[in-house]
């Protein structure tokens, strides 16, 4: 009974999630996007979007570069990925996704069923099985993007990124 009223909390957790981002995204993605391999609330983990997520990133990082450079004729590809690269950094997605609170979705494990309580009652304990750490909410970043992404468009993606500053593009 543990196991599905923790998925049950998982899902609330992800819901909560979708709200605050503003973003209709697909639950099951984001639920993806907040779990990490060592759950079983989960069938697949960030590491699946976090790949689509790095990727837009990616992207989003070129464009800028790009628009930086654009009037430079000494620009070469060497300088715009440089440029790109300096955007984009672990330490400022770490900061990006504390801003936006990941480190409350996340899930790194599963909850001891035995110190474990139903979420929004009295018995709920102040106990959180969250461990996560500065590359797991960077990587949580990517995942939402990821998750974002597959539950919207490119264009809606790459707004986003730049609505919360990690690539101002617009």
């Amino acid at each position: 009974m543990p196991a599905v009223l923790a998925n049950f909390e998982r899902q609330q957790y992800c819901h909560e999630l979708i709200a605050s981002v503003g973003i209709l995204i697909n639950p099951t993605f984001a639920q993806w996007a907040t779990s990490s391999s060592g759950t079983s609330s989960s069938k697949k983990c960030y590491e699946t979007l976090e790949t689509y997520g790095d990727t837009i990133l990616k992207l989003a990082g070129t464009i800028l570069a790009y628009d930086h450079l654009e009037s430079d004729p000494k620009a070469n590809e060497n300088k715009v990925a440089r440029l790109k690269d300096s955007f984009i950094t672990n330490l400022f997605l770490v900061k990006i996704g504390r801003n936006l609170g990941l480190n409350k979705y996340m899930r790194t494990k599963d909850p001891d069923p035995k110190e474990w309580s139903p979420p929004y009652t009295r018995q709920q304990t102040v106990y959180e099985n969250i461990q996560c750490t500065g590359k797991n909410i960077a990587d949580g970043v990517e995942s939402l993007l990821g998750a974002i992404f597959m539950s919207t468009n490119l264009l809606t993606t790459l707004r986003f990124i730049s609505d919360i500053q990690l690539v101002p593009l617009y």
